[in-house]
């Protein structure tokens, strides 16, 4: 995930937006505000592929959480992901030596047919990221609809603290492709490499902005579709 290239011509398809709630864009679809949980904090990976499933209220039904570490300096790394309902957070806490990733799947175990025809964009709003060892938080979003599967990619590519960050993904160019009408799987995948640490408040579909520009505020962000 880290390899991100832009596509041919330069051509930027999503929009980015530092500090801004994603409620402000109108009427949102809930994925996921994690004010629901069942199973408790933290859960724990040492292994690559450790797959948790929790019946919540959440788009579909059910979150789908997989967490892995792919190194481990000492015996004692590890990497802490869960959800605090109270205050409604999605927590991610890696210790210094080791270098994990977690996946949020909304998919109804199977069952999901969401409509996102009035909602084509998902916003991702981050509450912390601490930016450890100058490593960028990278965060890809994939549809899919029936056999049709697209995915866009951001780099987070500075502390967020203070104020929310709202990353961006407008898949509406993709109309031709996805129906939007029956998406079957929303996957949101972090990975915040060594050490890093993040907080996500809450994940929604909401409207397509009405100009979908590229805003880059001192570097902090930079989407692209990712290759395929």
């Amino acid at each position: 995930m880290r390899n991100i290239k832009r596509l041919a011509g330069g051509v930027f398809l999503l929009a980015t937006v530092f500090g801004a709630s994603a409620t402000s864009f109108g009427a949102t679809l809930i994925i996921d505000t994690f004010d629901d949980a069942v199973a408790s904090w933290p859960q724990t990976s040492a292994t690559i592929g450790s797959g948790i499933v929790e019946n919540v209220a959440v788009l579909g039904g059910v979150r789908d959480t997989l967490i892995t570490q792919a190194v481990l300096d000492e015996s004692f790394d590890s990497v802490q992901v869960g959800v605090f309902p109270v205050a409604g957070l999605f927590d991610y806490a890696s210790s210094v030596g080791a270098d994990g990733r977690t996946v949020l799947a909304y998919d109804g175990d199977g069952s999901m047919s969401a409509d996102l025809i009035d909602t084509p964009v998902i916003a991702v709003e981050l509450q912390l990221f601490d930016y450890a060892n100058n490593l960028p938080l990278d965060v890809d979003v994939t549809l899919r609809s029936g056999d049709d599967v697209e995915t866009l990619s951001a780099a987070v590519n500075a502390p967020v603290t203070g104020s929310p960050a709202t990353l961006v993904f407008n898949f509406s160019p993709f109309a031709g492709t996805l129906d939007f009408g029956n998406i079957n799987e929303i996957v949101v995948d972090f990975d915040p490499g060594r050490g890093g640490d993040f907080r996500v408040q809450e994940i929604r579909a909401i409207p397509e902005p009405v100009t979908s520009v590229l805003l880059i505020i001192g570097g902090a962000f930079v989407l692209r579709r990712r290759p395929e």
